[in-house]
């Protein structure tokens, strides 16, 4: 059945690339709204962006969302996976501010948070995406696809060099994320980080910003750096999961298929939802 939170909630904090402040109201919604987010600071006459897979504009490492008035919110993932892992369909999400925080670099926070209050059961069926016949997308080396299955499973594989493959493979539920998923950190290498925190400086939409060991797992000389070090070996991976749950959440209902991806990224997994609708025969909503 449909969900919502139960009451309202918030939290706060650095944005992961523009670092600047925001703060979010998570706030209950009726059956058959789905998530959306509400711009509190913004200046046109609609401040209401859904958070579906259409919505998706371009931006490096992330995934931001747009209306048709441009009104754009950044860095939706992590919150739509807490959304999965709360068994959420319809939620309000009031922000102000133009990215939802990071917070540690995983979804464990909102969840804690969301669970504290619990959800209501509102009465009404979810819907089910069924994945009809096999699709993919592919870009050089990447790849995402979807093929028929009775549940839902992932099987994601990343390459990161020095670090090797790294797969992650398994039936998919909200027990099942919140178990292996949930706190996995956003990562990434320090030579990768440090120049665009200086570049993003004198850009209107500026990337990592936000990073530091607080909000990520930052690797150099072949190892995490952060004192907490790694609740897995091979959390890289877990997290590139926890980012492709979140990225789903945007068909706007649960997913009956499995879903394979080779060297995740965000533009990959749109890709991958968007060849998926632009193929009619291939889903239906059941």
């Amino acid at each position: 059945m449909q969900n919502t939170i139960a009451k309202t909630v918030s939290f706060h904090g650095k944005g992961m690339h523009s670092g600047r402040n925001a703060i979010v109201h998570l706030k209950p919604s009726d059956a058959g709204m789905g998530i959306r987010f509400h711009r509190l600071d913004g200046q046109g006459s609609d401040n209401w962006v859904p958070a579906l897979w259409d919505r998706v504009i371009r931006y490096p490492a992330c995934t931001c969302i747009a209306n048709d008035q441009g009104v754009s919110v950044r860095t939706v993932e992590h919150l739509m996976a807490a959304c999965y892992a709360t068994g959420i369909d319809n939620l309000e999400v009031e922000i102000e501010g133009e990215e939802v925080p990071i917070l540690d670099g995983s979804a464990r926070p909102i969840v804690e948070l969301i669970d504290e209050v619990g959800t209501i059961d509102l009465g009404e069926q979810r819907r089910v995406l069924e994945i009809l016949q096999p699709v993919s997308y592919e870009n050089e080396h990447r790849k995402f696809s979807f093929e028929p299955y009775d549940g839902f499973a992932v099987d994601i594989n990343i390459y990161p060099g020095e670090y090797g493959h790294m797969p992650w493979a398994g039936d998919m539920t909200p027990a099942v994320f919140k178990q292996e998923i949930i706190g996995a950190k956003a990562w990434g290498r320090l030579k990768d980080i440090w120049l665009p925190k200086i570049v993003g400086n004198f850009l209107k939409n500026p990337v990592l910003r936000g990073a530091g060991l607080n909000t990520a797992v930052v690797y150099a000389f072949g190892r995490p750096i952060n004192p907490s070090g790694l609740l897995h070996a091979n959390d890289m991976v877990r997290h590139k999961v926890l980012d492709i749950i979140g990225d789903l959440q945007l068909v706007g209902g649960d997913i009956r298929g499995k879903i394979t991806c080779h060297s995740s990224a965000h533009v990959t997994n749109h890709s991958g939802m968007a060849a998926l609708f632009n193929t009619p025969d291939a889903w239906r909503w059941i």
